[in-house]
């Protein structure tokens, strides 16, 4: 029975792989009509080479794959069609074919039995052919899959360079390349991760940390409420920019995560305001990591702007601080806390009272510290009040950097 379908089947090969193709198409979303012909090709390869392997009385052990079938594999890649959606698709196309086996079992099967040994059979033969192409298919989708994103990332990087160094740009043509439009107001932030600038990741690990980053990167752009965006890696770190609307959303940004830490310029028009945006996300970046505390949740460069103008040089920055508060940063063990009241102290214009409640210390403590902290500066904390917050500031900022 098995030989007479097989026989049966070889002569109408090309009607077969038409129904099977067909219903594929219907039973899976998102396959274009486009594509039918490449799904026809490879369907027409895959039955040939079963009903040979059949005739022959061979299992689907050690086959080959045939280059049809591969090469409609890294079809999907190029039509942004997913792995999964290639499996369903195998697995129908299993399931059309199998039902013309089972009709024509039917027509030639003595008794039950005999139908249901033939059949069972054939499908056993046919769940170890998928098992067999399944692997050598997936291989080629991932690998095409990795190579398509490279040379996607390799060109798009490259032009993202080109722009942020200030090159020349045609508007139009790059918009075109990067698959987002420079014409916009943008936002432009970095994602990055400690372990990724410290270089303390494996290979293996970073595709993974850049994989949370890319996510990380959706999410940002959807929050800000993007009508495109486009992100990817520039060295460890994630650059991402938005086409925001003018309403978008700059506080209260997505959480960083565990591992990841996100800095964010502000919104601004067309290519320069593509380039500035950028520049404004590293420096924000740059402040958070000059203290810890602060790369723990998402920073905009609004809230750090004049922290990122101190300390663009930070060997200056470090030497006006010892100039200003130089005894001060020298009083032992307590001196941070002697910084840290007079810094609230200023904040609140001088008044003992309201600084006490802020720390929730008593009146007396506070002015015990103020005086004290006079002291080792050698005047007043009303005297040069300007340069002593300042120095106050940048002390926080200055201190834990390398």
């Amino acid at each position: 029975m098995i030989r007479d379908v097989v026989g049966e089947m070889a002569d109408g090969l090309d009607a077969t792989s038409i129904t099977v193709s067909e219903a594929i198409h219907d039973h899976c979303p998102g396959l274009d009509s486009d594509l039918f012909p490449a799904t026809n090709r490879s369907t027409r390869a895959n039955l040939g080479q079963i009903t040979s392997l059949l005739a022959d009385g061979e299992g689907p052990a050690g086959l080959t794959v045939p280059d049809e079938a591969l090469s409609y594999a890294r079809a999907y890649v190029h039509e942004g069609l997913s792995l999964e959606l290639l499996t369903r698709v195998y697995r129908e196309g299993q399931r059309s074919y199998s039902r013309l086996w089972l009709d024509r079992l039917r027509a030639r099967a003595r008794d039950a039995d005999e139908l249901a040994d033939s059949m069972g059979y054939f499908s056993d033969w046919m769940f170890a052919w998928i098992e067999v192409v399944n692997r050598p298919l997936s291989e080629v989708y991932t690998a095409e899959h990795e190579r398509w994103i490279r040379g996607g990332v390799a060109m798009r990087s490259e032009e993202v360079r080109s722009i942020l160094s200030g090159a020349p740009v045609g508007v139009t043509e790059a918009s075109s390349r990067l698959r987002y439009r420079l014409d916009a107001r943008h936002v432009g932030f970095v994602i990055w991760s400690e372990a990724m600038s410290s270089g303390d990741v494996e290979v293996g690990d970073g595709h993974r940390v850049f994989g949370e980053m890319d996510r990380f990167a959706a999410e940002v752009a959807e929050y800000l409420g993007a009508s495109s965006f486009l992100s990817l890696p520039i060295g460890r770190l994630y650059a991402g920019w938005a086409a925001v609307p003018a309403d978008a959303p700059l506080a209260d940004l997505p959480a960083a995560r565990e591992h990841l830490h996100l800095a964010v310029g502000r919104p601004a028009w067309g290519v320069e305001g593509f380039r500035r945006s950028h520049q404004e996300a590293l420096l924000a970046k740059r402040v958070a990591t000059l203290t810890p505390q602060t790369a723990a949740s998402s920073l905009t460069f609004g809230s750090v702007a004049l922290d990122a103008l101190m300390t663009q040089d930070l060997d200056e920055a470090r030497r006006f601080v010892e100039d200003e508060l130089g005894p001060l940063l020298e009083a032992g063990p307590g001196a941070r806390r002697l910084l840290h009241t007079l810094e609230v102290f200023l904040h609140e214009e001088s008044s003992f009272v309201r600084t006490a409640r802020h720390m929730g210390i008593h009146e007396n403590t506070v002015a015990y510290r103020v005086r004290r902290a006079e002291e080792l500066l050698g005047r007043r904390a009303s005297e040069r009040q300007l340069e002593l917050r300042a120095a106050l500031r940048l002390a926080n900022l200055t201190q834990g950097a390398g």
